[in-house]
């Protein structure tokens, strides 16, 4: 092949090599990705700060999270700062261990993800209320919180964040008051049904939690409160209860309170039977606010076919998972997720600090030169290193003529 053909091929194949790359600008865009690479990592770098200052992880099982909070990050579709600021956020709450700190803050970021409109403060702080009032195990909050939830908001007019919103205000009234989680479920979905209005629900379960607690932690008795409330309910329901009112307790004894949601289910079956007033001197006796009570024993059908459906609800959480997972946005996500595990990857922490700490040195000798010489100094001093190299440079020149 002749020279002018090798020539020929080379201009050609530069050519091509332009047009594909030459508009595109690829050395700024290199410098775009690496700037951006380090970015994500300073930032990583500061979510990591936060979580070893509320934590008790050793250094080495901070930076094992710091590698693995990235492949969770993709597998949800998350940022990996968020995966470390939820870990953050529930060692403040007390877990100790890398280990569920690691799981919680996965759980927190997948009912974030499966809940439109829902941040990941309001899925952790709703978990956090639940599994401190109801005391679920980490392991079981997937299907025993967020399948329940999911299925209650698939099959009914409420969203996932309406529930989780109604559990941060009512859980710990309700779970004290003997309400089992699928119980606060059940009556927040009838209520909210129907107002639309998660925090004025939420006031009524607390309202009627706090009513039912009518034991005297001193005496063991049943207070007067609660007596005097169950003599207006009963008067209020006997002409419709054939004569006999709905007691709240379990014989004539009055000692014994029957089950919560079995009470509130028996007013519900004779509630379209009694006039208005009835009805709203009813429901503002155990809810506090007549409408919002009245909505939740007039809407009941709904909290029992809500407690059928999460008695069927395993897996509803991850099935939620994968659909999510196939829509754009997740995708979007999971790619620039993967770019910031590369930064990770190129861009190590501990390299990236001792760049740093060089480059602090250096200006800190800068700033004590210039703060003794001055402006003039200064420049008097970088012509005189600039006209040595100069010399320098001549010097090799007239070398190279001489020999």
């Amino acid at each position: 092949m002749t020279t002018d053909k090798i020539l020929e091929d080379l201009g050609s194949a530069l050519n091509s090599l332009n047009r594909h790359f030459g508009d595109s600008n690829i050395i700024e865009k290199a410098i775009s990705l690496t700037v951006d690479g380090i970015a994500s990592v300073l930032s990583l770098d500061s979510a990591l700060t936060r979580l070893s200052q509320t934590t008790g992880m050793t250094a080495r099982e901070l930076e094992a999270f710091y590698e693995t909070s990235n492949e969770m990050a993709r597998q949800l579709g998350v940022s990996t700062s968020q995966i470390i600021d939820q870990a953050a956020a529930w060692t403040q709450l007390g877990v100790s261990s890398q280990e569920a700190a690691a799981k919680l803050a996965g759980l927190s970021s997948r009912f974030a993800a499966i809940s439109p409109g829902m941040d990941a403060e309001t899925a952790l702080s709703s978990l956090a209320a639940v599994i401190q009032a109801y005391g679920v195990d980490t392991d079981q909050v997937l299907d025993g919180v967020l399948s329940k939830v999911n299925e209650v908001a698939d099959r009914f007019r409420i969203s996932n964040t309406e529930i989780a919103q109604g559990l941060e205000q009512s859980a710990a009234a309700m779970a004290e008051a003997g309400f089992s989680l699928e119980q606060n479920i059940a009556l927040f979905a009838a209520g909210q049904e129907t107002v639309h209005n998660a925090p004025l629900v939420s006031e009524a379960l607390q309202t009627v939690s706090q009513h039912m607690q009518g034991l005297d932690a001193q005496t063991g008795r049943l207070s007067d409160e609660l007596i005097d409330l169950n003599l207006h309910i009963s008067h209020l329901t006997q002409n419709v209860n054939g004569g006999r009112g709905i007691s709240l307790f379990t014989d004539d004894s009055r000692t014994q309170c029957r089950d919560l949601m079995a009470y509130l289910e028996e007013l519900s079956h004779i509630w379209d039977k009694l006039d208005q007033k009835s009805q709203n001197d009813i429901a503002s006796l155990l809810f506090g606010n007549a409408s919002t009570g009245a909505a939740i024993l007039g809407n009941f059908d709904t909290a029992s076919a809500s407690i059928e459906a999460m008695s069927q609800s395993a897996g509803s959480a991850s099935q939620a998972m994968a659909s999510a997972m196939d829509n754009l946005d997740y995708k979007l996500a999971r790619l620039s997720e993967s770019g910031t595990g590369i930064a990770q990857n190129l861009f190590q922490r501990e390299d990236m600090k001792s760049v740093l700490d060089v480059f602090n040195s250096f200006l800190g000798i800068l700033d004590r030169v210039t703060d003794k010489l001055g402006l003039l100094g200064t420049l008097s001093v970088g012509g005189g290193l600039l006209a040595s190299f100069k010399n320098v440079g001549s010097l090799k020149m007239c070398r190279l003529r001489i020999f």
